[in-house]
């Protein structure tokens, strides 16, 4: 009689509760909560500014997680250094979903994030460049000025770090979307994007490859709906060339070709010195004669 076979229905991860743009003061506790539902039940990794919170070396960060799909992350006392972008990422074996969200502290030039922020005068923000003049979304509720904008043309070696970055000033909270050819972008293995409280927002491609190259598109929104609706989106371009490597391969073939013409003129010296030896000898032996 065969034993019944119990199939087991793995299930992505998918976070329930997401992580919320955060204000704190200095010396205020900070905890950060996600929950992920998943099967198996997903582990999970934090990370600040794109790279990984690693609890043995930065000790003023406290992780935590439970076999119920609950992991938390704790700063004791916050100081402005701690502000940036959190990210969590719940991850098993079939799969992973993430949650970012900015957290500010006060004293870290940073700005509580909705629609309370009033507008800087023009006495207050810094000049705007002329090349960014055009690149400037305004509202009743704020401004968004790209300060730096990103290149028009960016070309990497292959295999090494591709990296995008724009400086953008705003009184709104923003939402930053990348794209590449129409396709929305993410985090993943080998792909990071990142923003900071001074405005920087980025993408680094780690050890490029020919398929990084295209049109890379970044498009900046204001989170408050409200504001979006009337609100021009800032939208910025870059073509980015990535220029292949130089294959050992073909190094061979070239070495190769070389050593064949060494062969063939040395061959063709053989000859040619074969018969005049023979010639030679057939001459001395007709003067003898």
């Amino acid at each position: 009689m065969l034993s019944e076979n119990k199939l087991t229905a793995f299930a992505v991860p998918k976070i329930s509760r997401q992580l919320l743009d955060q204000y704190f003061t200095t010396g205020q506790r900070v905890i950060l909560e996600v929950v992920a539902e998943g099967n198996p039940t997903p582990e999970f990794k934090w990370e600040k500014d794109g790279l990984d919170i690693r609890p043995e070396s930065q000790t003023r960060f406290v992780l935590a997680a439970s076999a119920l799909g609950r992991a938390t992350l704790t700063i004791m006392s916050a100081e402005p250094d701690d502000a940036g972008l959190f990210s969590c990422i719940a991850h098993n074996r079939v799969g992973r979903d993430r949650t970012s969200a900015l957290v500010y502290v006060d004293g870290a030039n940073g700005r509580k994030p909705g629609r309370s922020v009033k507008t800087t005068s023009a006495v207050d923000r810094p000049p705007v460049p002329r090349s960014a003049a055009l690149l400037t979304s305004s509202h009743a509720e704020g401004t968004i000025t790209v300060i730096a904008d990103l290149p028009k043309t960016l070309e990497v070696e292959e295999g090494e770090e591709l990296r995008l970055m724009c400086v953008v000033k705003s009184d709104l909270h923003l939402i930053p979307t990348w794209s590449k050819a129409g396709r929305t972008l993410a985090f993943d293995g080998r792909r990071r994007i990142t923003r900071n409280l001074s405005g920087e927002f980025c993408l680094t491609i780690d050890q490029a490859m020919s398929n990084d190259a295209g049109r890379y598109t970044l498009t900046i929104v204001p989170s408050d709906e409200s504001v979006a609706e009337t609100m021009e989106p800032v939208v910025l371009h870059t073509r980015v060339d990535v220029n292949p490597k130089t294959r050992k391969k073909t190094r061979i073939f070239e070495r190769t070709d070389s050593q064949d013409s060494l062969r063939s003129t040395s061959s063709r010296s053989r000859r040619g010195s074969s018969y005049l030896m023979t010639y030679s000898s057939r001459e001395t032996s007709y003067v003898k004669y």
